[in-house]
Formats: structure tokens, C-alpha cells, sequence
């Protein structure tokens, strides 16, 4: 709860709404977690806000744009459509756990003075893959949750 909140808890009226994402989409009647109010600028979590907004920004943005939108929303874009079409949640867990074992690689040739700055920026990329994927994730079991379908 931040200082300015005048009330916390199950008695408390939400004031925001949660999302002006599509019904359904991780707006449950099953939540993974507690509905929250973040414009994530709690104090102490700055690292943690830029490197999800860096993730963000790289899906939104950058390479994940480019290569997979069709200008398709990110819960109509194939990161999603592959899950709910008989891969399940082992695709986007096998897809970030690949993302982590790449950027582990990279880190570890990163070690090399001449091959440092190359390998870092590839291996933050990846990084900022895998959490995409495992937002991808995210949204995948809750819709499962939403609609009584087995993961």
C-alpha cells in the first residue's frame, strides 16, 4: 500500500479500474493474485519497473513488433495463439527457459574483454525475451482459469 492510499484490503473499494484490456484478459474472477493499483512507482522497485518496462518496450517496440505483431494485439499474436492451440504452457515455458540458457551463454562469452559490450547487450535482450515470455505465461494460465480449460 502507498501512503497516499486511503483504504488497503478486502473492504476497500477499488477507485481504478484494473485494465482497459478485453474481458477476459487477466480481468478474472479467478485471480493468479490480488487486484493491485501499480503505476509501478513504488519506492525501493525502480530497477524492477525499468526492467519490466525494458521487456515491455522491447515486445511493444522493438524486435517482438517488428517480427510477430501484423499489427495484432499482443493476446492475438502468435507468443499466445501457439499456447492456446495445443502447445500449452510447456511452449512458453520452454520458449523463456531456451531465452535464459541463451542469455547465460552469452553472458559467459561476455567474460572476453573484446567480446564484452556485444555479448551483454545480446544477453539483456534475451533477458528481456524470456520475461515476455513468461508474461505470455501469465496470461495463458489465467485465461485457463477464466474458461475452465486444462493448461
Amino acid at each position: 500500500m502507498r501512503p497516499d492510499d486511503p483504504c488497503d484490503g478486502p473492504d476497500c473499494p477499488e477507485t481504478e479500474p484494473r485494465s482497459a484490456a478485453p474481458e477476459g484478459f487477466l480481468r478474472s474472477k479467478t485471480p493468479i493474485t490480488p487486484p493491485r493499483r501499480s503505476n509501478m512507482d513504488a519506492p525501493g522497485y525502480e530497477a524492477l519497473a525499468n526492467a519490466l518496462k525494458l521487456a515491455y518496450d522491447q515486445s511493444a517496440y522493438g524486435k517482438g513488433a517488428e517480427r510477430h505483431a501484423d499489427d495484432r494485439p499482443f493476446h492475438e499474436q502468435p507468443i499466445l495463439d501457439i499456447a492456446r492451440n495445443g502447445a500449452g504452457y510447456g511452449f512458453l515455458a520452454g520458449q523463456a527457459n531456451k531465452k535464459v540458457r541463451e542469455l547465460s551463454n552469452m553472458l559467459r562469452r561476455a567474460q572476453l574483454p573484446h567480446d564484452r559490450n556485444e555479448f551483454s547487450v545480446k544477453a539483456m535482450h534475451e533477458a528481456q525475451g524470456a520475461i515476455v515470455y513468461l508474461a505470455a505465461l501469465l496470461i495463458y494460465v489465467q485465461e485457463c482459469l477464466d474458461n475452465d480449460r486444462q493448461f
